[in-house]
Formats: C-alpha cells, sequence, structure tokens
C-alpha cells in the first residue's frame, strides 16, 4: 500500500468521530464532531486519489478543494459555537484578537511571498496562506475557550482542536513561503508533516474522551447542572 500515513490518519479520524458521537449531545457541539467526521473523509478523500494517482487530475483536485472547503467551514463553525461560550462582549474582543493576529501573519507572509514571486504567486501557494489565515483565528479561538471553566469532554476538544489547528496553520504558512524557495525540509516534511499532527491530534482526542468515559466523568459540573435543572 502507497502512502500509509494519510491512511493511518483518516483511521485515526474515524475513530476519533466514533468516540466523539457517544458523548452527550449537549457536553460538545455538533460542528466539533461534524468537523471530525469531515476530516476522516477529507483524508479518504485525499488518500484514495495518490493511491490511483490522479491527484493531478483536474476532476480529483476540484472535488479535494470542495471537500477541504467543507472542512475549513466546519472548522470556522465550531470555532464560532467555542465564541459563544463567552459573554458577548468578551466573545467580541476575543474574535477582533483572533482575526489581528491572523492577519498581521498572512500580511507579512504575504508581503514576502510577493517580492519571491515578483507579484505572481501560485494559486497553490494563496490557498495554504487563506488556510493558515483561517486555522489560526479558529485555534486562538478555541484555546481561549479553555480559560472558561467546561464540561470535562467540552475542554478536551476545544483543548485539542485549538492545538492541533494553530499547528496546521504554522505548517500552512511554512508551506506558503518555504516550499516556494526549495528549502528542503520542507520540501521533504511537506507531505509527511500534516498526516502526522493529524494522528497525533486524532489519538489525544480518542484517548482523553475514552478515558472520561472510563471514569463517568462526563456529567456536568455541578453549576451547570444545577442551572439546567431550573430551566
Amino acid at each position: 500500500m502507497k502512502y500509509p500515513l494519510p491512511f493511518v490518519c483518516m483511521v485515526a479520524f474515524s475513530v476519533a468521530a466514533g468516540t466523539l458521537l457517544r458523548i452527550p449531545q449537549r457536553s460538545v457541539p455538533a460542528p466539533a464532531c461534524a468537523y471530525v467526521l469531515a476530516h476522516a473523509l477529507f483524508c479518504l478523500v485525499g488518500w484514495f486519489g495518490l493511491q490511483r494517482d490522479s491527484s493531478g487530475s483536474a476532476s480529483y483536485l476540484k472535488f479535494y478543494s470542495c471537500m477541504f472547503g467543507a472542512v475549513l467551514c466546519l472548522a470556522i463553525w465550531t470555532a464560532w459555537r467555542l465564541l459563544l461560550l463567552h459573554p458577548p462582549l468578551l466573545a467580541g474582543f476575543v474574535a477582533i484578537g483572533a482575526m489581528f493576529l491572523s492577519a498581521a501573519i498572512s500580511s507579512v507572509s504575504y508581503f514576502h511571498m510577493h517580492e519571491d514571486w515578483r507579484g505572481d504567486i501560485p494559486t497553490a501557494y494563496l490557498a495554504a496562506l487563506v488556510q493558515g489565515a483561517i486555522l489560526m483565528a479558529c485555534g486562538v479561538v478555541a484555546l481561549l475557550a479553555v480559560t472558561k471553566r467546561l464540561e470535562p469532554a467540552l475542554h478536551v476538544v476545544a483543548c485539542s482542536l485549538g492545538a492541533f489547528w494553530i499547528a496546521m496553520a504554522v505548517l500552512s504558512f511554512a508551506f506558503a513561503t518555504q516550499i516556494g524557495r526549495k528549502y528542503e525540509p520542507w520540501v521533504n516534511m511537506g507531505d509527511l508533516l500534516p498526516a502526522i499532527f493529524g494522528i497525533i491530534f486524532a489519538v489525544v482526542l480518542t484517548v482523553q474522551l475514552s478515558s472520561l468515559q472510563s471514569e463517568g466523568s462526563l456529567q456536568p459540573l455541578p453549576d451547570v447542572a444545577a442551572r439546567e435543572a431550573h430551566q
């Protein structure tokens, strides 16, 4: 079997999605479950294309891009749901801060890419830059959600997604700015690191949630349960 890492990543995300689906729905936002499941399908599409050596065909690239766009949309939706955990004024402050940080990194990257390519930046590198900007903002929002007292399962999901998104954002910025310069470390690792990071994320998420299930720690926090009892 060629390209085993994307296949392992797909399996790991599928197991993580199955674990998430067993969590009580009120504990974890539905978009988070949908994101993990969609990422598993995305990995399957990528692996299937690599197996058939069709990764360069127009139809495959179009379908791949649609799947990729759907995964990013689910990441934004999940981040939005996590953002709403804060009071409105604080949520606005978090959103503005995350977008400014993402915009700053993207703008500096674009400026130097524009210099390198003399204004003719390949579409693939621009797409990687957009991906990095979106995931960086989503990752910051997810990690800041952990500062609030959350139910155990939601804490694990927010922390895991935040770390994964920021790691993937860094890879996207690195791909956009470094691959075009033919820097050997990024050229050699560009196809491996996303799958490796995905496997680490999915395994950690599955192990942590399974541990909570075995310990019976998926019950609401006392103050959360009290509020629900009065509703």
